[in-house]
């Protein structure tokens, strides 16, 4: 529907061309050529505009209940690595961005269509003067793309820049006590930390700001020096008067959807990589335990007798620079009744070793067994909900320094 528009408006604009340079007046049957392309251009637009907004959205709506699920059944050891503000900022600002492309998704198909056809519609009127046309829009081409290149470069900068800026924010929440009775702490966090970041992400936002708005200007001084170039070299290439008013009449009409094109470059590159990021978020959140969400999960087990981790290890993801943490090879056996206590010094592996026994982090070798039976991937879900957890993150431990 929006190329249907596009080319409609496109002949109009031909009907209006030919009738500005005809002698006679217009006859009833283009009166009523024009009247039926009128409508056919604004029914498409306004179909093709709502309609695209419905689908969109129902697409983006699906994205947001996927991932949404991909979390709920993610490993726990995925999230703790991705790290919540990472995730708050692609569901809030990564999904929105994408949302914000799809609504605007048609008016960039219009604008395309626009352009072709009135590229084709200026062949028609004139080659030399469109070949003119097109040597001075692909110079200024060429200098916005160079401009853009740097421009896409730091809008992943800005990305990394508001992820930091939301786990500063998480940190300023979360350990307004300790922060509230450190004041060394405080203004630590708040001169090094919190503004460093805020002025960081204003600096990177400026600059691609200032990228955008100069490739925009080029743009919009580009079809005025397009139409300098026709008028100075229409003696040499012997157009007449009435073929030129014609070609910049068509140009002029055409330097909306090409502006429209430019503009939407900048939002494009932000959904592009908005759009990474999710596809990183969604793989990385693939989950063995697929089941989950069936509409009927039925728990095979109800009565604890007892529980072991026979050879149990676990070990963390390497990280670069860093040996990764192994807890193990534990034996450990709890029978009904028993009561518990695991005591150890910080980073001994305390909460390494509850997440094992929850059912939260798989083991890398060995087993954990249950009433005797092991526990496999297929009934893991079904393991924990024998159990009932009181989970408690510290806000100190968010807070830098």
């Amino acid at each position: 529907m929006g190329g249907v528009n596009s080319f409609a408006a496109v002949a109009l604009l031909s009907i209006v061309d030919r009738e500005l340079r005809a002698a006679a007046p217009a006859s009833f049957s283009l009166i009523g050529s024009f009247a039926a392309l009128f409508f056919v251009m604004l029914a498409s637009e306004i179909v093709s505009g709502v309609g695209n907004s419905f689908v969109g959205q129902n697409v983006i709506g699906e994205m947001r209940k996927d991932l949404a699920k991909k979390i709920l059944s993610a490993p726990i050891a995925e999230i703790e690595r991705f790290q919540s503000h990472r995730i708050i900022t692609v569901l809030n600002c990564d999904v929105y961005s994408l949302s914000d492309f799809s609504r605007g998704l048609s008016y960039l198909v219009v604008s395309i269509c626009e352009a072709i056809g009135c590229a084709a519609y200026l062949i028609y009127l004139s080659a030399p003067m469109f070949l003119i046309s097109a040597g001075v829009g692909v110079g200024a081409w060429l200098i916005i793309r160079h401009i853009l290149k740097s421009a896409y470069a730091n809008l992943s900068l800005e990305q990394k820049a508001a992820e930091d800026l939301q786990k500063n924010y998480d940190a300023l929440v979360d350990g307004a006590k300790e922060l509230r009775v450190n004041r060394e702490r405080r203004r630590r966090f708040y001169d090094a930390q919190l503004l460093v970041t805020i002025e960081r992400l204003r600096d990177l936002s400026n600059r691609s700001f200032f990228q955008f708005v100069t490739s925009g200007a080029i743009d919009n001084a580009s079809f005025f020096l397009i139409a300098g170039a026709l008028i100075a070299l229409s003696p040499v290439i012997g157009s007449r008067p009435e073929q030129l008013s014609g070609f910049v009449l068509v140009l002029m009409f055409m330097k909306a959807p090409v502006s429209q094109i430019v503009g939407t470059l900048p939002m494009l590159g932000r959904v592009l990589v908005s759009f990474k990021t999710v596809a990183e978020l969604s793989e990385r959140f693939a989950n063995p335990e697929a089941y989950l969400f069936k509409d009927e999960l039925v728990a095979r087990r109800t009565q604890f007798e007892t529980l072991e981790l026979r050879k149990a290890l676990y070990t963390f993801p390497h990280a670069a620079g860093v040996e990764p943490f192994t807890l193990g090879p534990l034996d450990l056996i709890i029978r009904r009744g028993e009561i518990i206590f695991i005591a150890g010094e910080n980073g001994s592996g305390k909460t390494t070793l509850i997440k094992l026994i929850l059912g939260l982090y798989t083991p890398k070798e060995g087993e954990i067994l249950f009433n005797g039976d092991a526990v496999t991937n297929a009934d893991r879900d079904d393991y924990r909900q024998n159990f009932s957890a009181i989970f408690f993150d510290f806000g100190s431990s968010r807070v830098p320094g």
